[in-house]
């Protein structure tokens, strides 16, 4: 979100340099079950981010991924959900709120390569899909084994 003057300057409501000096690849908007928002970013150093936008603070980093974030998408319904791909070949579903890793998408079945994107289905919200650097598309499920 940005601020617009009348004379067509544009200026961010809010700014926030991580600490560690991360180079940020993604960022997706997410809230707790309050609805408080949160901004979740992620990057080179493989961990995530939660800023609180209204308190401008880190309120939980996410540690688990072995290599950069590629992307980062917030579930639909469930919007304390987001689910990351990294470098590292895996998918994670996180929990914002608790800063738990809830399931680890990889090994046997998963990915062979660094994970470039991932996305939740439309109007299934147990389902999403993930891309990797081999031309390889995955359709997973949150509900089925």
């Amino acid at each position: 979100m940005c601020i617009c003057l009348d004379d067509g300057d544009i200026f961010p409501l809010h700014s926030y340099t991580d600490e560690d000096e991360e180079s940020f690849y993604t960022a997706s908007w997410a809230c707790d079950v309050e609805r408080n928002p949160f901004v979740v970013a992620g990057g080179f150093n493989g961990r995530i981010r939660v800023i609180n936008v209204n308190d401008k603070i880190v309120h939980k980093t996410l540690v688990g991924h072995e290599g950069p974030v590629n992307e980062i998408r917030t579930h639909p319904m469930k919007p304390q959900l987001v689910i990351s791909a990294s470098k590292d070949g895996s998918v994670r579903l996180w929990n914002i709120e608790t800063g738990i890793c809830i399931l680890i998408f990889a090994g046997t079945g998963g990915h062979r390569s660094e994970v470039l994107s991932v996305d939740f289905h439309a109007s299934d919200m147990s389902r999403f899909v993930s891309c990797d650097m081999e031309a390889t598309t995955k359709i997973w499920s949150l509900t089925e084994s």
